[in-house]
């Protein structure tokens, strides 16, 4: 997933949520503000996802996929083509989305949240091998912050509920 998501706000606009900006995210503990990507010792940029696939392996992220998970909202997502033009992607129902994350506290004092990715439905491949990992049901966003066990196997689902919208 590349660095742009959306949500809507209290007026009814859609706006874009860049890297580095505090939003609401939902854990185990309620609705908390964290800001999004993580700071990398030696890094310059934040690293504002995770591939879902190795997340639980790295060390950046160890412990976090069993005790930090989080739920991002959002009103869209973009990919970017090979030739730089951006796609953007709604529920087909208008709904919102929920990207599954992992968060954490960084040395600034404040929750820090990722994006957990993993490959393409086929819509999203023609133009970007990468999407978050989207939880659509209510019972799968209860057990992603919930289940211990379950919550890894939640994220290889597909989600076929995505649209490109113009």
């Amino acid at each position: 997933m590349c660095g742009r998501y959306q949500v809507m706000t209290e007026d009814g606009t859609l706006r874009d949520v860049f890297p580095s900006e505090a939003m609401e995210v939902l854990t185990v503990q309620g609705v908390q503000e964290m800001r999004w990507g993580f700071t990398v010792p030696g890094v310059k940029r934040l690293l504002i996802n995770a591939r879902s696939e190795s997340a639980g392996g790295k060390l950046t992220f160890q412990g976090l996929m069993r005790t930090q998970r989080c739920l991002i909202p959002a009103d869209g997502f973009y990919e970017w083509d090979t030739q730089k033009q951006p796609h953007t992607y709604r529920e087909r129902q208008g709904h919102k989305m929920y990207f599954a994350g992992l968060y954490r506290q960084e040395e600034d004092g404040n929750l820090h949240f990722v994006i957990l990715t993993r490959a393409a439905n086929p819509l999203i491949a023609a133009v970007h091998p990468r999407m978050p990992c989207l939880l659509g049901s209510e019972e799968y966003r209860d057990l992603w912050l919930h289940s211990d066990a379950l919550a890894p196997m939640l994220l290889g689902m597909d989600h076929d509920a995505v649209e490109e919208s113009t």
